[in-house]
């Protein structure tokens, strides 16, 4: 569709973004994925100006600001990035993560979070202590090589459990974050279209992160409505003519992020009077 009218979703603008979110806090918990997603929230709530200081919100890999960190002594937890837009009063975080396995514990990461001056003020200004919306990307990570054992391969078991575990002990019905009032919405994956198998896979990654969405969807239905999920697929599958990912695995291009971002503010602007994500 090419119009509101043929069934395209509104475009959110930086003034019907910034009030959706005034006073609020939202943290991105996800992978490289997400924090391109971070950087396009920024750049909106910013008017559309690219903020020099942040990784770019294309496609591009070479960018050496805000990584993973995966050795032992970071106990899962990865560089951390922050917003703060006073004149709307709406903080918003990223939080590098990968596989579930090696998921921190939520509080470690507010406590770490809450060393950085600024997040502290602003967190005193929104008086919160958790943040009232959680976008979550997890993916990728479960079938790229780096960092781990080759033999360790994705284990749908496995990965269902922990999944389901670290879900219920924050965001379930009595979980430590929802029974304060935060809400988590789980970002769909990306892939390039390409072919080949994954990294850590015996299939393509478009495949894999398929087959992740289906697993997630499944899961979520055991939660409560405090816990949503957004459709991200159609954005790439298939990639729109004219458009390219440089032959690489997850990162497609910024129009792309764009709508993907759109589609999460979607899912928790259109329903802000009943305080429930849509």
């Amino acid at each position: 569709p090419q119009s509101v009218a043929e069934g395209a979703l509104h475009w959110f603008t930086q003034g019907e973004a910034l009030e959706c979110l005034h006073n609020r806090w939202l943290l991105v918990w996800g992978d490289s994925t997400s924090r391109i997603l971070f950087s396009a929230l920024a750049h909106l709530l910013k008017g559309g100006a690219a903020d020099p200081s942040l990784p770019p919100h294309d496609f591009n890999y070479g960018s050496t600001a805000c990584r993973e960190s995966p050795t032992k002594s970071s106990q899962g937890m990865g560089c951390h990035l922050h917003r703060y837009f006073k004149h709307a009063n709406v903080l918003i975080s990223f939080m590098f993560v990968t596989r579930v396995a090696v998921w921190p514990a939520v509080d470690r990461v507010l406590a770490k979070v809450a060393q950085d001056k600024a997040v502290q003020a602003a967190m005193k200004t929104l008086n919160q202590t958790v943040p009232d919306v959680v976008f979550l990307n997890s993916g990728p990570w479960e079938y790229y090589s780096h960092h781990r054992d080759p033999k360790d391969v994705w284990n749908h078991a496995d990965y269902a459990q922990r999944f389901t575990d670290w879900l219920g002990q924050w965001f379930g019905a009595k979980g430590h974050w929802s029974s304060l009032g935060s809400r988590l919405v789980v970002l769909g994956n990306t892939a390039c279209p390409l072919p080949g198998l994954c990294q850590a896979s015996h299939l393509p990654c478009q495949e894999a992160m398929q087959k992740i969405d289906r697993l997630q969807v499944q899961l979520l239905q055991k939660f409560p409505d405090n816990v949503r999920s957004i459709d991200s697929e159609p954005l790439w599958s298939p990639l729109q003519v004219g458009y390219n990912c440089a032959g690489r695995g997850y990162h497609l291009p910024a129009v792309v992020t764009d709508a993907r971002l759109n589609l999460a503010l979607h899912a928790i602007c259109r329903s802000r009077d009943n305080n429930t994500p849509s």
